[in-house]
């Protein structure tokens, strides 16, 4: 992620709306990456760190960077998907100055919605350990609501437009051999199905944690130990792959 960020920061590659988004990708995957590391190097190394605030922040931090990064990939989906089949009118849609906006618009936006972790998380004394309060009263419809714009709604839209994307340039190729194809067309090409790689690898990776929160309820019974156990792993790997 910092090696993508010094090479899209470069001033050649700064003028691409493409690196906006992939710019304020990387930061976002750091800052998650960050929150994790906190919470792991403050349970196994340095439990003394760990505080209420110390808790919130980290929990926060994984969360809402996360989800961050999860809508600046559907943007980058969108702009493709606009470039392929708009080619003439993507520069005046999305512009610079449009990417930037957004940008700044997803981070306030998500950053303001995963608020309520500093309600329902803290510091167990007793386990020694940073735990979500399951005795909260908001915390079963949050969960359900975070399940939604965590997991369903980017998969679902990454899903539908990479479709989109893959027919759009399945029907230019098509056209692009009965006439002459330019140097430029071909670049555009080429920048798609890179960003379209990243997307595609990205929805991948998140459906397994989309199918754990919408099944986790028939899958596991938590008041068995040894359910509970396995369902702790199987959140830890699908978050793993996040």
């Amino acid at each position: 992620n910092i090696l993508a960020l010094i090479i899209l920061s470069r001033k050649s590659q700064r003028a691409s709306n493409s690196s906006v988004y992939l710019r304020a990708m990387a930061i976002a995957d750091c800052l998650t990456l960050l929150g994790y590391f906190m919470v792991t190097i403050s349970k196994y190394h340095a439990p003394s760190w760990q505080t209420h605030t110390y808790c919130k922040v980290a929990t926060y931090m994984q969360s809402a960077f996360q989800q961050i990064s999860s809508y600046l990939v559907i943007m980058v989906s969108i702009e493709r998907f606009v470039a392929v089949k708009f080619p003439l009118k993507v520069g005046h849609i999305f512009t610079h100055k449009v990417a930037i906006v957004v940008s700044v618009g997803i981070y306030t936006i998500f950053m303001a919605l995963n608020s309520p972790y500093i309600l329902f998380c803290g510091y167990a004394k007793r386990l020694k350990m940073c735990i979500i309060d399951p005795n909260h009263p908001l915390l079963h419809v949050w969960k359900q609501f975070d399940a939604v714009i965590t997991s369903y709604i980017p998969a679902l839209t990454v899903l539908v437009l990479n479709i989109l994307i893959l027919a759009e340039l399945n029907r230019s190729q098509r056209l692009q051999k009965q006439i002459k194809s330019t140097k430029e067309s071909d670049y555009s090409g080429q920048i798609s199905q890179i960003l379209l790689s990243v997307s595609i690898s990205y929805w991948i990776l998140t459906v397994p944690m989309a199918v754990f929160f919408g099944f986790e309820q028939y899958l596991f019974n938590l008041r068995d130990v040894n359910d509970y156990s396995n369902a702790h792993l199987t959140q830890t790997v699908c978050t793993a792959l996040l």
